[in-house]
């Protein structure tokens, strides 16, 4: 038998062999998120880095450290833009 038939055949034995399904799981369902880094902070405000970081600072976002690390949860950014909020005057 010669070195191309070997492989050949090797192939055929290969390909005949199905791969066992596997049942499908579902994907797990995605956490929402309940904290923003500094810089997505800044996003979701249209503020500067400094100006977040002024405003955690001050005490008036509230945020989460976590040795050299600042979040700010989601619910403290609801609750600075509530209280920001100034409703108009007619």
């Amino acid at each position: 038998m010669t070195i191309a038939a070997r492989a050949n055949s090797a192939q055929s034995v290969i390909r005949s062999k199905a791969p066992t399904k596997r049942p499908k799981t579902p994907a797990p369902a995605p956490v929402p998120r309940l904290t923003l880094g500094v810089l997505e902070a800044c996003e979701a405000l249209g503020f500067g880095r400094n100006r977040v970081l002024a405003l955690i600072h001050s005490g008036r976002l509230g945020h989460i450290r976590n040795g050299r690390t600042i979040v700010i949860p989601m619910s403290a950014l609801e609750e600075f833009i509530r209280l920001e909020t100034r409703k108009a005057t007619p």
